[in-house]
């Protein structure tokens, strides 16, 4: 019985430690403008570029490079009606000539004018 216990504890131990392993963490930005310059004070991140063509609206967001380290994904919200806009993975990175990441790009249907935030999801990778 004893080694009945302690194999499940074990078992219980390993299928915690794979969940980790895979595991993300979430970082919400404070609302923005789809407005060149407009900030947010929770990430610190800036909207870089604002561009309009056929009905589509491209943002380009740019964040601290430690923000983005172990960048997966990332929703997009409208504040008004509070829903999913758009979402961003890891081919929507911006990155440098260092091939630093810099910022996301993501693109909506609808025109700019219009508040959003950023959630951006991380792969914790774990030792």
């Amino acid at each position: 019985m004893k080694f009945l216990n302690v194999a499940c504890s074990i078992f219980l131990v390993l299928i915690g430690f794979s969940f980790t392993l895979g595991a993300k963490e979430t970082q919400k930005s404070d609302w923005l403008n789809t407005v060149e310059g407009s900030r947010d004070c929770l990430l610190g991140g800036e909207v870089l570029s604002v561009f309009h063509n056929d009905n589509i609206t491209f943002v380009e967001v740019g964040f601290s490079e430690d923000k983005l380290k172990y960048f997966h994904s990332a929703f997009v919200e409208s504040r008004m009606p509070q829903k999913f806009i758009a979402y961003a993975t890891e081919k929507d990175l911006l990155k440098d000539k260092q091939n630093r990441p810099y910022g996301i790009r993501f693109q909506l249907t609808q025109p700019p004018g219009f508040e959003f935030r950023v959630k951006l999801n991380e792969k914790v990778e774990r030792p």
